[in-house]
């Protein structure tokens, strides 16, 4: 019942956020549709699902993937070089914000792509993570910048 109460309230808040969010800028050619189309619940099920079936998740994530290693060094961080691979990927799993010293934003930029930063609220290190839904019809992590205490400015890639 609990956990029945918590999942209402965190789409509840998710509706929240995507209601009153910046819907502007658009994606770079990957993504479909227009923002009448930005299916809420779909991107809620899709969210779900990917942290609880890891060959969901690896299915969904578009390797390599581009992002930032865990504490990166400068030079790599200026070299905006860095991809994920499939065979080094560790599963995520989801965070529970009502336990931990975590916290969550999510921002959806243009119809089908939301980011999603989740920072620890005493150190302020924030990992950031970008889905989109393709041309598939799925979605799909396109970005993930692991615990760092810098980040891209959100109009990078």
């Amino acid at each position: 019942m609990k956990f029945r109460f918590f999942s209402l309230l965190f789409f509840a808040a998710l509706v929240s956020f995507f209601a009153c969010g910046d819907r502007s800028g658009t994606a770079d050619g990957q993504v479909v549709g227009s923002e009448e189309n930005l299916d809420l619940n779909d991107f809620y099920a899709f969210y779900q699902r990917f942290h609880a079936d890891t060959v969901y998740q690896k299915a969904h994530i578009i390797f390599p993937l581009k992002g930032l290693p865990r504490e990166v060094d400068s030079a790599t961080y200026a070299r905006d070089d860095f991809f994920w691979q499939k065979e080094d990927w560790v599963v995520h799993k989801p965070f529970d914000f009502e336990l931990s010293e975590f916290e969550r934003e999510i921002k959806p930029f243009g119809p089908n792509m939301i980011q999603e930063r989740i920072s620890h609220k005493i150190s302020g290190a924030t990992m950031t993570r970008r889905f989109a839904k393709l041309a598939d019809g799925d979605w799909h992590l396109i970005y993930y910048a692991d615990l760092n205490w810098v980040t891209r400015p959100e109009n990078g890639q």
